[in-house]
C-alpha cells in the first residue's frame, strides 16, 4: 500500500493540507467522472478495498449512461416501459432522492434526466437551448413521477422523464461511507473535490480546507462533510453569457446565480444536494433553508466571499 502525505488534486476547488507530519494510506481510483481518494491513517490495506468496492457499486447503480452487465441500474429503469425490479441499495437510495424533492421545495428533482442531457449536449455544440424547448422539457419533468413497489422493489417512471442523481449520487455514497468508517475515526474521502467526508486527522483532530479560488484562505473542519457545487470547471460561453452544467429545476436555466456554493453538514447526502440546489436560490433563500434544515453555509462570486453562514471560520495563509 502506497504511503504519502494526504493531498488532493490540484483542480479541486479545495484541497485537504497535511500541516503536520502525518501520513496517510491512500486508495485512489476514477469513478463517478472523477478521481476518488480514501485515506486512512494505519496500514490496512483490507479496510481500503472494502470502501474503495462500496464506492464502485454504488457508481454502478447510479450510472445513468451505461448498461451494467447483471445489473439493472439508473440506466435500466431510463431504458424500460415498465417498472423495474432493483438491487435494495438501489431502491433505497432512489426512495431518498424522491424525498429529497419535498425536503428543498422542489429545488432538487431526480427526474431532470432529459433536460439536463439536453443542455449538456446543446452547450457541447456551442449552442443555447430554444426557450420552447426548455419549456417541454419542463413540462415533461412536472409530468413525471417516479413510481415504488416495496413488496417487489420495483421502481418506474410514469411519464417520459429520466432520472438524473448528479446532484446527489457522490453525498449518498459518502453517506454510506460514513456508516462504514463508523468503527474508523481517523480517515477521509475525497471525491473530486465536489463531496468530501471527514473523520478526524490523528494528533490535530482538524482537516485544513484549502479554498482554490479564495485567496490563501481555508478552514479548519473535522467529523462533518463538505458539498461543493461551482462553474470553474464546466463553464461555457456563448455570446458572452456564461453558461453552467447545473440546472434550475423551475426556470430550465443553466445560467448560474453564483461561482461556487458550500454546504458544511454531517449528512453527505444532504449537503451535496443542497450546493446545487442553492446555485439556483436567491441568498434570502439559501438562508432560510440554512436555518431550517441546520446546515453551514459558504457563498461566493467573483472570487470573493459574499455570504457566510456565522459558524464557518475562514482562516488565511500569511
Amino acid at each position: 500500500m502506497k504511503k504519502r502525505f494526504v493531498s488532493i488534486l490540484t483542480s479541486s476547488l479545495f484541497s485537504l493540507c497535511a500541516c503536520v507530519n502525518t501520513t496517510a494510506y491512500v486508495k485512489t481510483f476514477f469513478t463517478f467522472d472523477t478521481v476518488v481518494e480514501i485515506g486512512v491513517y494505519k496500514n490496512n490495506a483490507k479496510l481500503l478495498n472494502e470502501a474503495a468496492k462500496l464506492t464502485l457499486d454504488y457508481s454502478r447503480l447510479f450510472d445513468s449512461y451505461h448498461k451494467v452487465n447483471n445489473i439493472n441500474n439508473v440506466y435500466t429503469i431510463n431504458n424500460s416501459d415498465t417498472p423495474v425490479v432493483v438491487d435494495e441499495r438501489l431502491y433505497d437510495a432512489l426512495k431518498t432522492a424522491n424525498e429529497y424533492i419535498d425536503k428543498t421545495n422542489g429545488y432538487f428533482n431526480p427526474l431532470i434526466g432529459n433536460l439536463s442531457n439536453a443542455w449538456k449536449e446543446s452547450l457541447e455544440n456551442n449552442e443555447v437551448l430554444s426557450n420552447e424547448s426548455v419549456e417541454q422539457y419542463l413540462l415533461e419533468m412536472n409530468s413525471s413521477s417516479l413510481i415504488f413497489d416495496d413488496e417487489t422493489h420495483s421502481v418506474g417512471i410514469s411519464g417520459t422523464a429520466t432520472i438524473d442523481l448528479g446532484a446527489f449520487a457522490k453525498g449518498y455514497t459518502l453517506s454510506k461511507l460514513s456508516e462504514f468508517f463508523a468503527n474508523e475515526p481517523n480517515f477521509y474521502v475525497d471525491a473530486g473535490s465536489s463531496s468530501v467526508l471527514l473523520g478526524r486527522k490523528p494528533k490535530t483532530d482538524d482537516f485544513n480546507i484549502g479554498l482554490k479560488y479564495i485567496d490563501n484562505a481555508y478552514l479548519k473542519l473535522h467529523i462533518t462533510s463538505i458539498g461543493t457545487s461551482a462553474v470553474y470547471e464546466q463553464l461555457y460561453k456563448i455570446n458572452d453569457i456564461n453558461y453552467s452544467h447545473i440546472v434550475n429545476p423551475f426556470t430550465g436555466s443553466v445560467i448560474p446565480n453564483y461561482d461556487f456554493v458550500m454546504v458544511i453538514n454531517e449528512d453527505p447526502t444532504l449537503t451535496d444536494v443542497l450546493s446545487t440546489s442553492f446555485m439556483s436560490m436567491d441568498l434570502d433563500t439559501i438562508k432560510e433553508f440554512e436555518k431550517q434544515l441546520n446546515v453551514q453555509v459558504l457563498v461566493s462570486n467573483n472570487k470573493e466571499i459574499i455570504y457566510k453562514s456565522n459558524e464557518v471560520e475562514v482562516l488565511y495563509h500569511k
